[in-house]
């Protein structure tokens, strides 16, 4: 069976202890995103996504690259949008 990918944006809830948010913002401040990203998954208690946030990520918002692919049972991929 064949799948089609579609690619999206969600927004994801981050659990942080009360008291450890100030500190927490403050380590993150001078980090670039993907660092900071990192940084606040470790110091997390868990997340959960937002799905109702979801909304669909497009070729220009997503580099050019693609956003939709359609791949058979073989693993070959028959369609993709973008680059």
């Amino acid at each position: 069976m064949g799948y089609i990918d579609i690619k999206s944006v969600v927004w994801q809830r981050i659990h942080i202890e009360d008291e450890e948010l100030p500190d927490l913002i403050e380590s993150i401040k001078d980090l670039d995103e993907e660092e900071a990203y990192q940084e606040i998954l470790m110091n997390s208690e868990g997340c959960e996504y937002i799905t109702e946030s979801e909304v669909p990520l497009t070729v220009k918002n997503n580099d050019g690259c693609p956003t939709i692919e359609a791949v058979n049972e073989e693993g070959e991929t028959l369609y993709q949008n973008g680059n």
